[in-house]
């Protein structure tokens, strides 16, 4: 019977969220090393998009289940190309973890793209990393990183960025080292 589920999850497109949708904390340190960019910027579109085709095998279905694009205009890049103004996540409302991406909801965005075979219709498309996790609320100058194991619940945003900036460079003078 559970096979059969799945095998009907597949064929009807429901995908089960990537791995790195879930509730599972990790540490800043984690964070910042599984993201491809680090940015603060504000989400100031959305849409949905449908009818994407994905193959299972040798096999083509066709989604049924939209999932959708939030546009976020970045005001700063901690981790990423500096000249980067506008980024596009995907996300879908079946994880059940999903980043908020609300309109003008201003955030500190962790931000990867997802690789391999396992990742099915959602290969090659770039997503808030860990979810909702992945997605630090801004309030004035106050962050909200509930999601980050051994992290407050509420730090300073300033106090956030000056972590992540020794951690970027504690991690660029090891590559330093191991090239050597």
């Amino acid at each position: 019977m559970v096979a059969f589920l799945i095998a009907m999850l597949v064929v009807t497109g429901v995908q089960a969220p990537p791995a790195h949708a879930s509730f599972i904390t990790i540490t800043l340190e984690e964070m910042i090393r599984e993201s491809e960019l680090i940015v603060i910027g504000t989400v100031t579109n959305k849409g949905e998009t449908t009818g994407e085709t994905f193959e299972v095998g040798k096999q083509e279905f066709r989604r049924l289940l939209p999932f959708y694009i939030a546009t976020i205009t970045v005001t700063s890049v901690v981790k990423g190309s500096p000249s980067l103004n506008e980024l596009k996540v995907n996300y879908s409302d079946l994880a059940g973890v999903t980043p908020l991406l609300n309109l003008q909801e201003r955030a500190v965005f962790f931000v990867t793209t997802l690789r391999g075979d396992e990742q099915g219709a959602w290969k090659g498309k770039q997503v808030v990393l860990q979810g909702v996790g992945g997605e630090l609320l801004i309030e004035a100058d106050m962050v909200k990183t509930p999601y980050i194991k051994d992290e407050p619940k509420e730090q300073k945003l300033n106090d956030l960025l000056e972590k992540i900036r020794r951690i970027l460079s504690t991690e660029h003078g090891r590559k330093s080292k191991a090239k050597s």
